[in-house]
């Protein structure tokens, strides 16, 4: 039985952001991509590891999401700035 759609849901109910989530399959298939051949999954979990743990895709997502926090604002949802912040 694949619980993933319940525990998607358990960690999406807690705050979590669960719509994307990566695989090992897809460190397969770009594997695949570039022209090697498949790893063990204990090596695709490394590199998935190495991907997300990066400096610069950190600072990436954060900066996306002061983006996407300005576009919000500019689309009226209910976001207040903070007496300190203003």
């Amino acid at each position: 039985m694949n619980d993933t759609p319940r525990l998607r849901d358990l960690l999406k109910d807690n705050g979590f952001f669960t719509d994307n989530l990566w695989h090992i399959d897809d460190v397969h298939t770009q594997l695949e991509s570039m022209g090697y051949a498949p790893c063990d999954d204990k090596v695709a979990h490394h590199i998935l590891k190495q991907t997300f743990r990066n400096e610069a895709t950190i600072e990436q997502i954060w900066l996306s999401m002061q983006y996407a926090i300005e576009s919000a604002v500019e689309m009226k949802f209910n976001i207040t700035k903070t007496k300190n912040n203003e």
